[in-house]
């Protein structure tokens, strides 16, 4: 299990690199910024659980935002 400290170094990440590519997008294409997301702004670099973790969150809020819209659990949406 990670330490909060360690979780910490996630959220620059977050809001730097991940954040930023998403704004303007249309969420409903979530397969297709995957590969977006991994060229823009050289994320390529990065390696593992810093640049996946960051991604994986935008992920479940863009989904459970889905899920509360159209009434579904994230379950069904998948």
């Amino acid at each position: 299990m990670y330490a909060l400290s360690e979780l910490g170094v996630y959220y620059p990440i977050l809001n730097k690199l991940v954040i930023p590519y998403f704004i303007g997008k249309d969420a409903r294409d979530l397969e297709s910024h995957l590969f977006g997301l991994y060229r823009y702004s050289s994320n390529y670099k990065l390696q593992g659980l810093a640049l996946w973790c960051p991604l994986a969150w935008v992920e479940f809020a863009i989904l459970d935002l889905m899920g509360r819209i159209t009434g579904k659990s994230i379950g069904q949406l998948v």
